[in-house]
């Protein structure tokens, strides 16, 4: 092979060579054999030397480079101060969610402003103004200022008694009024109000709007003198929106200007209590407690006749009694009763827990039991109506179809007190594991709970 061949062939193998490292093959071409073959190098080429050197100094570089890393680390962990272990709080639980339900009346017939429409006559108004007071004694026995009494507010229920509501606006005695919270000027025209929000101002205590700035103080004073124009409206039905407006207007003057074709004559009662209701001193204006004991109303003879009623049907020895019993239980269960009846009376995924210890429980002290010679002995679970001493809740009541009051065991002491008293019975251990009852105050299932009793 000639030194043209050797050219020829490097030429070749500069040409071929791949920039990365792989394994290459090299083609010979000699005079002497045109058509010789294809072989592998057996010897290592001059390019598989050139890369495996290349390979090992990246090796040797990159080993290098780490051991100078892990000293660097070293060095800045040595300097680092020790880390201080601080203990983790956990977590507080979070409270359990929790939702209030407000249950309320349901009151279905219509408001005090839709009677006033349709009008009223005086046996009724006096009715209406009766009851309205008797709410606001209750409310303000307990502290709190209704501040937005008027006709909207004053439902009516089937049987046509008022109830009041909407308390969004009520408050605790003796409260500020905010100075941000103020209601229209009524030193307005008559069209002007008829336009602004007539149907809360014109209830609103004088009190209440003359304070310009600042904070006012207040008592229960302001909802009578909302009373005084309900009552009043009561009394003299007006037509219009109009004849409203102005007719309330003259009456809200510190003078108290009545209409003119108002009846005096045949309503003073009625005109002395709104007369003293619509007072601009406070201290005049009678509280709902002094007004039920002025005298000024009239007695109401429905309900004497309705308790004298209730009197002499609760009689036992009335021969009317037995129908009225007769008729109590004849009755049919209310279908919104029936349904919410047994609501959440009891958990039952605690209760099929508790079965499980309880029963276990029973075993162990019933063993206890036998072994001081007792026996299992239950009483009835239920009995009359007994006035026990020093008990902390009510025991279950309820009326048997003759009318007899009795209660469920409220205890396990007192219904086997009268079961030996009965019996006579002198010598006995007995033991028992039975429920007792109080009252539930939600109404519904009374309250049941488990005990274990040993009497010897």
């Amino acid at each position: 092979m000639g030194a043209g061949d050797a050219g020829a062939r490097k030429r070749t193998r500069d040409a071929a060579a791949p920039k990365g490292p792989v394994r290459e093959f090299a083609i010979e071409f000699t005079d002497s054999q045109p058509n010789s073959e294809l072989s592998g190098s057996e010897e290592p080429s001059d390019s598989e030397s050139y890369h495996r050197s290349r390979d090992v100094d990246l090796r040797d570089m990159l080993r290098r480079d780490q051991r100078k890393r892990d000293r660097l680390v070293r060095s800045t962990q040595a300097l680092r101060p020790p880390r201080q272990r601080t203990a983790r709080k956990r977590p507080e639980p979070r409270p359990p969610k929790q939702i209030l339900y407000i249950q309320m009346e349901y009151c279905e017939n219509k408001t005090l402003s839709d009677l006033l429409q349709e009008g009223v006559d005086e046996k009724q108004c006096w009715k209406l103004f009766a009851q309205i007071l008797e709410g606001l004694q209750h409310i303000h026995q307990r502290g709190v200022i209704h501040r937005d009494l008027k006709p909207v507010n004053a439902f009516l229920d089937a049987a046509g008694d008022v109830k009041i509501g909407d308390f969004g606006l009520a408050t605790s005695s003796f409260a500020q009024i905010d100075p941000h919270f103020r209601h229209m000027s009524l030193d307005k025209s008559t069209e002007d109000a008829m336009t602004a929000d007539i149907g809360t101002a014109m209830y609103v205590a004088p009190e209440v709007i003359a304070a310009s700035s600042g904070a006012v103080r207040y008592n229960q004073k302001v909802d009578m003198y909302s009373l005084g124009i309900i009552f009043f409206e009561l009394c003299y039905p007006v037509r219009t929106g109009m004849e409203r407006a102005a007719v309330l207007h003259g009456l809200r003057k510190p003078e108290i200007v009545f209409p003119a074709d108002f009846p005096e004559d045949k309503m003073q009662l009625q005109y002395q209590i709104i007369r003293r209701l619509l007072s601009h001193n406070p201290r005049q204006r009678p509280s709902s407690a002094e007004l039920l004991e002025s005298g000024l109303l009239p007695p109401r003879m429905e309900d004497e006749h309705i308790y004298e009623t209730i009197r002499a049907i609760a009689n036992p020895s009335q021969p009317y009694f037995a129908k009225l019993m007769d008729s109590l239980f004849a009755r049919s269960p209310d279908k919104h009763i029936d349904a919410t009846f047994d609501y959440r009376s009891n958990d039952i995924q605690s209760e099929q827990l508790n079965a499980v210890f309880l029963d276990r429980i029973r075993e162990l002290m019933a063993r206890v039991f036998r072994t001081h010679a007792a026996v299992e002995l239950s009483t009835p679970a239920v009995m009359p109506k007994a006035d026990l001493l020093g008990i902390h809740q009510k025991p279950a009541l309820y009326v048997d179809p003759r009318g007899n009051v009795v209660q469920l065991a409220y205890d396990q002491t007192v219904p086997f007190a009268r079961y030996v008293a009965r019996t006579k019975m002198t010598e006995i251990k007995r033991y028992c594991f039975d429920r007792y009852f109080v009252a539930n105050a939600a109404g519904g299932q009374p309250i049941r709970c488990s005990a274990a009793s040993f009497d010897a």
